[in-house]
């Protein structure tokens, strides 16, 4: 009998462990949460886009690091700005050089030097 009511004492020790340490990480998962949560919204506070750093091809040129927008709408407009310039840029470099680059290609077709491959092997008769 003595053997039974120590094995029910150690279950009930068990348990209770269980449920401190159940307890215990609940606790530390709402502490984390909330810390998250304090950093994230310290970041949006913080969060602004700084189009005086914003250099001419798009990149950030501010030593503090890249700024983030916290309005989408600005961010949009301006994502939407730059990639009207790259493409502008592009467009100009396309036209530029298209000429170039089909006469280089049609070259390479058009004049070919006709060659035996370097396996092929005499055959004698």
């Amino acid at each position: 009998m003595i053997h039974h009511s120590e094995h029910s004492s150690d279950c009930t020790d068990r348990t209770q462990r269980l449920k401190d340490a159940h307890s215990e990480a609940t606790k530390e998962i709402e502490a984390y949460k909330t810390q998250k949560e304090h950093e994230f919204k310290a970041y949006e506070a913080s969060v602004r886009v700084d189009l005086i750093n914003l250099g001419h091809n798009g990149f950030n040129t501010s030593p503090r690091g890249p700024q983030y927008a916290g309005n989408t709408q600005n961010v949009q407009d301006t994502v939407d700005n730059d990639t009207d310039a790259k493409l502008a840029v592009i467009s100009q470099q396309f036209d530029k050089n298209k000429d170039a680059v089909v006469k280089k290609l049609l070259d390479r077709v058009i004049l070919t030097k006709p060659e035996l491959h370097r396996n092929l092997k005499k055959l004698e008769a």
